[in-house]
């Protein structure tokens, strides 16, 4: 064969592998922006057909996107079976983090203990993850544990901004594991805390007036109680306050 055959050979070849390459980019690009679309409408069942294909086509990202529209859909075990695929393949702390979510709604919280955990030791500095492993923890009646959790993630989150809810989310459990260990000022402290943080959150100042009713501060009480109710009229509880009751 000549060296003119085989150079033709050769560039007709390459020229076939970089259209099949260009075709593929193309499809690849048309199917990630129709399931971007889907994710954003909550079409679950668009969205994976579209995940379906991007993953025969070796996009290993489509697993988490297909991973989070079976969570969407409450099909925990193929959303932990796509999350598990990835991590087989490149583990890390979101990953982790990410599955640890699943095992959360799936109500199995020895496994998202887990999950978090690991998650926390590749990323010690992601406060989000100390709040959501304490609240596992307080599931589990680990309640030492989840009060470590909840120093650590107020610690971590009290300068940002944009981790406002899971930091109102670690005083509210971190008041609430107080106030069943009787130790009602330190609850009282975190509730106005969490009322500082958002101060239309009705359950703080419901929760709060029960502790001024355990602190015999019965003014404050009944002013917790009824800005609950402003904020929320079918709090149906704080109406049934009964002072005459407490020993």
């Amino acid at each position: 064969m000549s060296f003119r055959s085989l150079f033709f050979i050769l560039l007709v070849a390459v020229g076939f592998s970089f259209t099949t390459l260009t075709c593929m980019a193309d499809e690849k690009s048309d199917l990630l922006a129709k399931a971007k679309i889907a994710v954003d409408q909550r079409d679950c069942d668009s969205a994976i057909e579209y995940f379906d294909k991007l993953i025969k086509l070796g996009d290993i990202d489509a697993y988490e996107g297909r991973g989070f529209m079976y969570l969407l859909k409450k099909d925990y075990d193929k959303a932990i079976s796509d999350y598990c695929k990835l991590i087989e393949i490149k583990p890390n702390s979101e990953l982790f983090e990410d599955r640890g979510d699943v095992y959360l709604q799936k109500g199995d919280p020895v496994k998202s203990v887990e999950d978090y955990s690991e998650s926390i030791r590749r990323n010690p500095g992601n406060g989000r993850v100390y709040v959501s492993r304490a609240l596992q923890y307080s599931k589990l009646n680990s309640f030492g544990s989840a009060l470590i959790d909840c120093n650590m993630a107020i610690l971590i989150l009290s300068d940002d901004s944009k981790s406002r809810p899971f930091l109102e989310a670690a005083y509210g459990l971190r008041g609430s594991i107080f106030s069943s260990q009787n130790k009602y000022d330190n609850a009282y402290d975190d509730y106005s805390k969490v009322i500082e943080i958002n101060p239309s959150k009705y359950e703080a100042f419901h929760l709060r007036g029960w502790v001024c009713f355990r602190l015999e501060e019965y003014d404050k009480s009944i002013s917790d109680f009824q800005t609950a109710l402003k904020l929320n009229p079918k709090d149906y509880i704080a109406y049934g306050v009964d002072y005459g009751s407490v020993s």
